[in-house]
């Protein structure tokens, strides 16, 4: 049966509200020129648009997903009030009294909560979900799933996330965000922030002054991915906002044609991608008071947000890191509350929910907050976790919903006891500057490394993405048997927009001939490079002649720029950039060298991979000619059964033997490296080692002894290696230098006995010198 809208709108009257909502109907009633509030709708209202009840609008933000026949098999006792006489249809019974009990309309939803009068915090499943907020400031997050998103009343948090959803604000002041796939987003009533996010997204303000977000990143290479802004200044003063760092006159503003005819066309000029279709808006009555850029909007105001939109961790850590950030204005105090939501992880079985009141300082930028997770040592899928951000005190909310996977590390038990072979990423973090051209994440076997081994990898979004800010990666990581470090390598993708930092995943899983260890997911940060301040990293490009070798300090990738320069080990400073080398103790008995820059104390890349076996090796030295940097490195030789597989992958020295007196181990060989500055990638190599004269040409059947390089520096474009070491030195034709002591072409005063010039690219050796040798 069909109902007109003022049938349906009679169903919902309430006359209490309807004379709260209508001063001058409850004045006529009470003077008795009115029988009742409902006489007036009935006759006047409805036509002049007047609310039936305080609660309408939530009928009308449901009533679109309304179906009779999912709505009568769901409920037996209106279907039987029917049946008797008391109902016309089951609709009648949803308007008069169904949609206030909080029943669902018959949309099948996977999840559907129509929430309380107050404040509420909502999150749907990874399904098809219905989440209204009914009065209160309310945060509701649809997670997965074309979902139905109504905040309603007061000022609410509506959260699409994946998946084409309904975003509908209601009143008072709302903001919008609809996350991926292709949305609709209405403001209504107030003075709302409208974000489309990605996806080709519609947006209607509706009344009020609104904010429309936009950006290439969220836009396409046609018009018909761009968003259209239905309403644009026609029911308000409405506002684009901007990535910051961009400017009204980025952008190009055209004419429409054909099915956008007489709409104003948004198009970034640098990129050439369409933002944004404003229908109904002229071009040439378009100005820059129209559009403002986001740092200018937040001047002010203290901004608060989750970092990323998604947060990972692993169980068998026992606690996942979240991170808030805040921009804006830094000098008052500010403050939010977190809390964890639902999702499909069970609140003290799989986690500990947290509920805390998280304060910044002035001048505080970033906290992290450390969430709790039970290691149940079950073998599960991944797991999420909503995460909340409520009651802004001195600041406003940015992104203030974001997701934490759980991820399952036990293999059906701990594999951190285990004695075979387990694989793992070297850390669970890594950043870049956006200008770095590509990330080097080591990956490490350990244990049983006799057999080959395989993993698969593959990258994930967060906020940043792939095809725009990166280049996905997937498929199967080989360890060949003896192998216990390989490299997985990322393209950094780079454009010209003004962004905060952006994040993805890299994960491990599935491996074959061995377990999954402790750490198999990794957060990877984009550092922007067109942003401003000191968080943004610059490629290293120049800086005056320098060299440092001195002694090898142990330091670990994760570790903050502080805490590695504490250790007084050997760095370069090229303009506000810093290189640190030093050594990584993976086992007892296991050392790795590793190379890391960072800019401003914000890290670009981190390389601890140069190393492919079990063998012991150390970084001692780095060099900076004025355009190229050398890196100085020792293997120690003292991991039986292991030759030397440096950076190509194949034995550069097949077989050696100690033959010091001793019969120690010590820096073996001294390798040679000149390195890229912006990545860590090697280009060049060479090694040095002490060799024993048994009148062969083969260098496999030669002993060897320790060689150590004790300075290097530049003479004539070339490299002057200088070394200490116990073996007779060679010319650069590789025959025996001749023993004359006292009477060596190197001076008897220099701190090391042995002299090497190499050329520039590390390929040739092009004169030598030693003590009491000629």
């Amino acid at each position: 049966m069909d109902f007109t809208g003022f049938e349906v709108a009679s169903f919902a009257y309430r006359e209490a509200d309807y004379l709260a909502q209508n001063p001058d109907v409850s004045l006529a009633v009470s003077g008795n020129l009115l029988r009742s509030g409902f006489v007036h709708f009935s006759q006047h209202g409805f036509k002049e648009g007047r609310s039936p009840s305080g609660d309408y609008e939530i009928l009308q933000a449901v009533l679109p997903l309304y179906n009779e026949a999912n709505y009568l098999a769901q409920n037996p006792d209106v279907q039987g009030a029917i049946g008797r006489g008391q109902l016309t249809s089951g609709l009648e019974h949803f308007a008069r009294s169904g949609f206030r009990e909080r029943r669902e309309p018959g949309g099948g939803f996977n999840r559907f909560n129509f929430g309380s009068e107050s404040a509420d915090s909502l999150t749907g499943s990874n399904g098809r979900d219905l989440l209204l907020g009914w009065s209160g400031d309310d945060q509701i997050q649809g997670l997965a799933g074309d979902d139905q998103l109504a905040g309603n009343r007061g000022r609410d948090l509506l959260f699409g996330n994946e998946g084409n959803d309904r975003l509908r604000g209601g009143k008072e002041a709302d903001t919008l965000w609809g996350g991926a796939g292709d949305d609709q987003l209405l403001g209504d009533l107030g003075d709302d922030v409208l974000s489309g996010d990605l996806g080709a997204d519609t947006l209607a303000g509706g009344a009020g002054a609104d904010l429309f977000l936009i950006s290439a990143v969220a836009g396409g290479s046609s018009i018909a991915s761009a968003d259209v802004i239905l309403d644009f200044l026609q029911e308000g003063a409405d506002r684009l906002v901007i990535p910051s760092g961009q400017r009204f006159e980025d952008l190009d503003f055209t004419a429409g044609t054909g099915i956008n005819s007489g709409d104003t066309i948004v198009r970034d000029r640098a990129t050439g991608r369409y933002m944004a279709v404003l229908k109904g808006i002229n071009p040439n009555s378009f100005s820059a008071s129209n559009v403002i850029s986001q740092e200018s909007l937040n001047a002010n105001t203290a901004i608060l947000r989750f970092l990323n939109g998604g947060f990972v961790g692993n169980e068998q850590d026992r606690s996942a890191v979240i991170t808030l950030e805040r921009s804006g204005n830094l000098q008052t105090a500010a403050q939010v509350t977190f809390s964890t939501g639902s999702g499909t992880a069970t609140p003290n079985q799989d986690f500990t929910p947290v509920n805390s009141a998280i304060a910044f300082a002035p001048g505080e930028t970033r906290k992290t907050i450390s969430i709790p997770l039970t290691d149940d040592r079950l073998t599960e899928t991944d797991e999420t976790v909503a995460l909340l951000l409520s009651n802004p005190v001195g600041a406003q909310l940015d992104r203030a919903a974001a997701t934490l996977t759980i991820r399952d590390g036990s293999g059906g038990g701990s594999s951190t006891n285990s004695t075979g072979p387990t694989v793992s990423l070297d850390g669970n973090s890594y950043s870049i500057n956006e200008t770095g051209g590509s990330l080097a994440v080591p990956v490490r076997r350990t244990g049983d490394l006799s057999q080959p081994l395989s993993v698969t990898y593959t990258t994930s979004n967060g906020t940043a993405l792939a095809g725009l800010d990166y280049s996905a990666i997937n498929g199967q990581l080989t360890f060949t048997a003896g192998q216990s470090v390989a490299s997985l390598t990322i393209p950094i993708l780079i454009d010209s927009l003004a962004e905060p930092t952006e994040t993805f995943q890299l994960n491990l899983s599935s491996p074959t001939g061995g377990q999954l260890g402790s750490i198999n997911t990794a957060t990877i940060s984009i550092i922007d490079s067109t942003a401003s301040g000191p968080s943004a990293p610059t490629t290293p490009t120049s800086g005056p002649v320098q060299s440092s070798v001195a002694s090898a300090v142990a330091f670990s990738p994760g570790d903050s720029e502080a805490a590695i320069a504490a250790k007084n080990g050997p760095k370069i400073t090229l303009g506000n950039t810093n290189i640190y080398i030093g050594y990584q103790q993976v086992s007892a008995l296991n050392q790795d060298p590793i190379l890391i820059s960072f800019t401003n104390g914000v890290r670009n890349w981190v390389r601890t991979d140069y190393e492919t076996t079990a063998d012991d090796g150390t970084g001692t030295g780095l060099a900076w000619d004025g355009s190229n940097l050398y890196a100085v490195f020792t293997s120690t030789g003292n991991q039986p059964g292991n030759n030397l597989s440096r950076f190509t992958g194949s034995g550069w020295l097949t077989g050696y033997t100690d033959g010091s007196p001793s019969g120690g181990g010590g820096g073996k060989v001294g390798i040679l490296a000149k390195v890229d500055p912006t990545t860590g990638n090697i280009q060049n190599a060479t090694y040095l080692t002490a060799r024993n004269d048994k009148g062969t040409a083969t260098l496999g059947d030669d002993t060897t002894n320790s060689l150590f390089v004790q300075g290097l520096s530049f003479t004539g474009g070339n490299v002057l290696v200088q070394a200490d070491s116990a073996y007779a030195p060679r010319r650069p034709d590789k025959t025996a230098m001749t023993q004359s002591v006292g009477n060596g072409a190197l001076p008897a005063s220099t701190g090391y006995n042995y002299e090497v010039v190499l050329s520039a690219n590390l390929g040739s050796a092009l004169s030598t010198r030693a003590k009491d040798f000629i």
